[in-house]
């Protein structure tokens, strides 16, 4: 009998969804890992961590064997999720001759915090040997439409301004992330386009953005770095749910999970789906302009 067969038989005779729950949580912990060659799920943990290097040496190796990229950057906020990929990347960039990263930190001046984290990012970082580069936001530029915004787009503009030709920079964007935004956009109408969600790559100025960790779940990277004992920061401002992406999080994503304790694996093949059909109809769309050219 199988796992999932299992699963289906005794949730006959289980009453309630919580008790379906604790059981599934339980049974998670005990019975072997279907997707992991008989590895328990404790043991798939370091598996997931290899994963996790291996989707950062795919794409260095890519610049390294072909474009010869030489510079390579990581957005560092100093959260557990940026942390996480900064140590992965650090660690497979070392494997590589004549590799170059840099943590790029941005200071928002949003929090009472934002000094000490800026403090933390550049310890991390001088403990390691990892070159840093910081910049602090002027709040001063932002004016009117969402806070949420318009902070991203600061971001942003700083990153296209210090990433050059051929350079990738390493964003932690993960799973959950992904689900998340496209719950945003839904809400707010999205067409199509924008069920794709999160790109796992795009150009950013003269160089490449990458988000490895597209594929990997939050609790994954909690995993990781409770397990190499990393030392990140935690933003209070992540509860406050007068921002969507906050509200949808703390207040939606919890109901969601607890009546589909699966839900972000099943939402990312609509995203799969979603991504594969709007590449179909692009290439339609241009084989039928080519035609009428002819």
């Amino acid at each position: 009998m199988t796992v999932i067969s299992f699963l289906i038989l005794i949730s006959c005779i289980i009453p309630t969804e919580q008790t379906k729950d604790d059981l599934y949580i339980k049974l998670e912990k005990e019975i072997m890992c279907p997707v992991c060659d008989g590895q328990t799920l404790d043991q798939s943990q370091s598996l997931i961590a290899e994963d996790m290097k291996n989707s950062i040496k795919e794409k260095i190796a890519e610049g390294y064997n072909e474009e010869e990229i030489k510079n390579y950057f990581v957005a560092f906020s100093g959260g557990v999720d940026s942390t996480t990929l900064l140590d992965c990347a650090d660690t497979i960039i070392k494997s590589f001759a004549g590799l170059n990263l840099t943590a790029l930190h941005i200071n928002h001046n949003y929090s009472d915090n934002s000094d000490l984290w800026k403090k933390h990012c550049i310890d991390f970082c001088e403990k390691r040997d990892i070159d840093i580069l910081t910049f602090d936001l002027d709040l001063t530029e932002i004016k009117g439409a969402s806070l949420e915004n318009q902070l991203r787009n600061l971001r942003y503009k700083v990153f296209e301004e210090n990433i050059g030709k051929d350079e990738k920079l390493f964003m932690a964007h993960h799973l959950d992330d992904n689900v998340e935004t496209l719950f945003l956009r839904l809400f707010r109408g999205t067409g199509l386009k924008g069920a794709k969600s999160i790109p796992f790559k795009r150009s950013l100025g003269k160089g490449e953005l990458v988000r490895p960790f597209l594929d990997v779940t939050k609790k994954d990277i909690k995993n990781y770095a409770a397990d190499k004992e990393l030392n990140f920061i935690s933003d209070k401002s992540n509860e406050d749910i007068n921002f969507d992406r906050n509200f949808i999080r703390n207040e939606i994503i919890p109901l969601i999970k607890k009546r589909w304790p699966k839900y972000n694996h099943n939402i990312k093949k609509f995203i799969t789906n979603a991504v594969s059909y709007t590449h179909l109809r692009a290439h339609e769309t241009r084989g039928k302009i080519v035609c009428r050219l002819l």
